[in-house]
């Protein structure tokens, strides 16, 4: 069994605080550390400000429940993997992307199946390269302000797509041969 008083109190708590003013309560404004106490059923404030100052560690039990509210893994939020799931830790390693990005990719069919794709080894011999450049541009689209800017990278997303897909239904590696 793991014990939480192995991780240093000090990231557990620059997280819980971190996800719970990301959460917002009925009025549309941060969730104070009372409201994080009452949904934890605990009695006061202090103990959440406990952990979060890094003076006290949370049980087990708050941890579980915190990682069901915060909708993260434990190791998140004990500080030992950056994103909030194993998943986009592993995305993140792979494509250097932030996990904002890799979360608004997520949310376009296109790109998740691409995704589970990946992550099932499903994807032809040449694709390193090719994902490489999808990621990018995916980056560049998503952080570009200047129009003229984002439609280059649009270009560039749906070339890259566009070699996935000539890859997946010609994956004969001799490009001869791919092509006869």
């Amino acid at each position: 069994m793991i014990n939480i008083s192995n991780y240093d109190l000090s990231k557990v708590g620059d997280r819980i605080k971190y996800e719970r003013e990301l959460i917002t309560n009925k009025n549309g404004k941060s969730l104070t550390q009372e409201d994080l106490a009452k949904k934890l059923n605990r009695e006061s404030r202090q103990t959440i400000a406990k952990w979060e100052n890094g003076k006290a560690s949370p049980s087990w039990e708050d941890m579980v429940n915190m990682c069901n509210l915060f909708k993260c893994d434990m190791d998140y939020l004990s500080g030992k993997i950056p994103c909030k799931t194993r998943e986009n830790t592993d995305i993140q390693k792979e494509t250097h992307l932030t996990e904002e990005t890799i979360k608004r990719i997520k949310m376009i069919p296109s790109f998740r199946h691409l995704i589970e794709y990946i992550s099932n080894e499903l994807l032809p011999y040449d694709s390193d390269n090719t994902i490489g450049k999808l990621f990018d541009s995916i980056e560049k689209y998503i952080k570009e302000t200047d129009t003229k800017q984002s439609a280059i990278a649009m270009y560039e997303i749906q070339d890259s797509l566009s070699q996935l897909r000539i890859n997946k239904q010609h994956p004969e590696k001799d490009t001869h041969k791919r092509l006869l």
